[in-house]
C-alpha cells in the first residue's frame, strides 16, 4: 500500500474570543509510499507561556526523525523485529532529547523577558527560576507521532489526544492507552523530568486504510461515550477531498476544523492524517461488542445523572424551605438557589445528551 498525508490546526473558538494564540501544532510528510504524522498540544497554564513555541518545536524535531524512516522502511522493520522494546526506548529518547535541544537553543537565544516573568504568579516565577533546568516548563506540550508504510505502522504518545486507526472492514480502534498514567485533567508532558517513563507506544504489522492523530480539542468535540464511534466519520469526511485530489482540499480541511471548534470543544484543534492513496476509507462501523459495552456504560451514567438531578431537586427544596427565615441572609440564600438551579439545568442537559446517545447506540445494535 502507498500512503498520502495531510495535516492542519486551527485556533480554538474560546481562545479566539479571548484573543489567545493557537497552542496546537500539526505537520505531516510523505515519501516513498510512507507517511509520518505529528501533533502537539501546548499546555494552556500560565507557567507554560511559550507552549505554542514548544508545540511547534516538538513537531518539527520529531518529524525530522520520522522522515529518515521513509527512506529505508524495511530496515526500520528489521530493527523493530529484533527488539521492539529497544527500538521504542531509543526513539522516545531521541524525540525527547531533540525537543529539549531545540528548547534550550531557543531559551539561550531569547531569555525570558521581564514582561513574561512579571505576568506569572509569584510562586510560579520562583519555581521557574529556582533551578536552571526548569526553563523547559515554559515550553510544556504533549506529543503524538505516527509512522506508516506497507506492512506495518506505529505510534508514540505522551499526554492527551488520540490516535485512531481504521481498517478495510470499517472497524476503527484507538489502540493507545487512554490517558495512560495521568491524574485527573493534568496531562503528561515533554517538559516533565520523568517524561521518558510517561511515553506509550503501539506497533502493528498490518496495513490499515488510515491513521489519524489529533489533539484533545478534536475528540472532546464529540460526546465522550461515542468518540471512538463518531470520530471515524469525521476523519472520513475530511479525507475525501484529499483522496479525490481536489484543489481546495487543504482549505476544506481548515474550514472543517474551524467549524469543529465552534460547534464542539472550543479548544484548539489539530489533526494529522495518513490514508491509503488507492483505496478510500471504508464506511465506519462499530462491532457489536463495542456497542454493547457502550450501551452498558451509558445506562450506568444515565442512572447516576438521574440521581444527581434528584439530589439537586432535594437541595433546592431544602433551601427554598429556609428562604426568608433570616432576612439578612436573603441575598445569600437567593444566590445559593440560583447556583443549584444552574447545576440542575446542566445535569438535565447532560442527561438528555446521554439519552440521545443511548438511542443512537441502540439503533446501531439493531441495524
Amino acid at each position: 500500500m502507498r500512503y498520502m498525508a495531510f495535516s492542519d490546526f486551527f485556533v480554538g473558538a474560546s481562545h479566539e474570543k479571548d484573543d489567545l494564540p493557537c497552542e496546537d501544532y500539526a505537520d505531516s510528510y510523505e515519501e516513498n509510499g510512507c507517511a509520518a504524522l505529528v501533533v502537539s498540544d501546548g499546555h494552556g497554564n500560565s507557567l507554560s507561556f511559550r507552549a505554542a513555541d514548544g508545540a511547534k518545536m516538538a513537531c518539527e524535531s520529531t518529524l525530522n526523525i520520522l522522515k529518515q524512516y521513509t527512506k529505508t522502511p524495511e530496515d526500520v522493520l528489521n530493527v523493530i523485529e529484533k527488539s521492539e522494546e529497544r527500538f521504542f526506548f531509543n526513539l522516545k529518547g531521541l524525540v525527547l532529547s531533540s525537543w529539549l535541544e531545540k528548547v534550550l537553543r531557543d531559551y539561550e537565544s531569547r531569555p525570558f523577558t521581564d514582561f513574561e516573568l512579571n505576568s506569572l504568579k509569584k510562586e510560579d516565577r520562583e519555581y521557574l527560576l529556582s533551578q536552571s533546568d526548569r526553563f523547559s516548563k515554559a515550553y510544556g506540550c504533549t506529543l503524538i507521532a505516527a509512522f506508516i508504510t506497507s506492512g506495518f505502522w506505529f505510534c508514540i504518545q505522551i499526554g492527551d489526544g488520540t490516535c485512531t486507526v481504521s481498517y478495510d472492514d470499517g472497524m476503527s480502534l484507538q489502540p493507545l492507552p487512554d490517558g495512560a498514567d495521568q491524574f485527573a485533567n493534568i496531562s503528561n508532558s515533554l517538559c516533565q523530568s520523568e517524561a521518558m517513563q510517561k511515553f506509550v507506544h503501539y506497533f502493528e504489522k498490518k496495513e490499515p486504510l488510515g491513521i489519524f492523530i489529533a489533539s484533545d480539542g478534536v475528540d472532546e468535540s464529540y460526546p465522550p461515550l461515542s468518540t471512538s464511534l463518531k470520530l471515524p466519520c469525521f476523519y472520513r469526511e475530511i479525507s475525501e477531498p484529499f483522496f479525490k485530489k481536489e484543489e481546495d482540499a487543504q482549505k476544506s480541511l481548515l474550514e472543517r476544523l474551524e467549524r469543529l471548534t465552534k460547534e464542539g470543544s472550543g479548544d484548539d484543534v489539530s489533526v494529522a492524517v495518513a490514508i491509503n492513496s488507492e483505496t478510500f476509507l471504508a464506511e465506519p462501523k462499530a462491532s457489536l461488542e463495542q456497542l454493547k459495552n457502550l450501551l452498558e456504560t451509558t445506562e450506568l451514567l444515565i442512572e447516576g445523572k438521574r440521581s444527581s438531578i434528584q439530589n439537586n431537586a432535594n437541595a433546592l427544596q431544602q433551601v427554598e424551605r429556609e428562604y426568608g427565615v433570616n432576612k439578612e441572609e436573603l441575598q445569600k440564600i437567593a444566590d445559593e438557589i440560583e447556583r443549584i438551579k444552574q447545576i440542575k439545568t446542566k445535569n438535565e442537559n447532560d442527561l438528555q445528551v446521554m439519552l440521545d446517545e443511548k438511542k443512537w447506540i441502540e439503533s446501531q445494535i439493531n441495524t
